[in-house]
């Protein structure tokens, strides 16, 4: 099982803010969001791989700056595999807030 869980600062941006892009961000990057969880910033989706389904996970956290923590996992995928599609994830936030990321 290959895992990756990386956590990015986002300046000028709210953990409301954040967590208003999880859902079109992974909509973006091929993900089914499966469970959106407002209260506490969470959001969870789904891809369909030939190699197994992947799950991803993305949390915010407030502060200045808010950060957004990104965990995503594949039980026959290697972290390498894994590494374009937290990047398509990433980007895809990114372009929602507009911002750098």
């Amino acid at each position: 099982m290959a895992k990756l869980e990386l956590s990015r600062p986002f300046a000028n941006v709210s953990a409301d803010q954040l967590y208003a892009g999880f859902e079109p961000a992974f909509a973006a990057a091929g993900f089914q969001p499966q469970k959106l969880r407002p209260i506490g910033w969470l959001a969870l989706a789904k891809r369909a791989d030939p190699a197994g389904e992947i799950q991803a996970n993305l949390s915010a956290r407030p502060g200045k700056p808010a950060t957004a923590l990104l965990i995503i996992t594949g039980d026959r995928q290697t972290t390498e595999a894994l590494q374009p599609l937290a990047e398509a994830i990433w980007t895809a936030l990114a372009a929602h807030l507009g911002t750098n990321g």
